[in-house]
């Protein structure tokens, strides 16, 4: 698993365009330290990527890997708005179900734009925030091993 996160992070990275249309982590918030949206955010953006490549043969292990991102990103902000919150769990499930669609939602947006832009549905942003979320997926696995799987 690590050697995947480790071939999609350097993929992405060396491919990596610094422009940004809509999305910006800072940008909703105002807030980088908030871990549920952050944990949203990758929820989404790992959802989108996988719908993306589910249907290309050569990419199932792949597309794997991002549903499992998907998710344990999407446990993670649940887990999150459980304990920050103190919101019982059902509802923090659903609650923050309905916000990775919105997120889910504007990447797909955004992935039309830079499709008509420069051809790519994975550029600019969705690519920016593609490298901060294996990161932060990174850290996670290394501290659980298993919290992935």
């Amino acid at each position: 698993m690590r050697k995947v996160f480790l071939q999609i992070f350097l993929l992405i990275f060396f491919s990596s365009n610094v422009s940004a249309k809509n999305l910006n982590f800072n940008k909703l918030t105002g807030d980088e330290g908030n871990d549920i949206m952050v944990h949203n955010r990758c929820s989404a953006l790992f959802n989108y990527v996988y719908s993306r490549i589910i249907l290309n043969e050569n990419m199932r292990d792949v597309a794997e890997t991002y549903l499992k991102l998907n998710i344990g990103f999407s446990k993670l902000a649940a887990l999150t708005d459980h304990k920050q919150n103190k919101t019982p769990l059902e509802e923090a499930k659903n609650n923050q179900l309905e916000k990775m669609m919105l997120f889910e939602k504007k990447y797909r947006e955004d992935a039309k734009y830079y499709k008509k832009k420069n051809g790519d549905y994975i550029s600019g942003v969705i690519k920016e925030d593609l490298i901060f979320c294996m990161t932060v997926a990174k850290g996670i696995s290394d501290q659980f091993p298993n919290f992935f799987k």
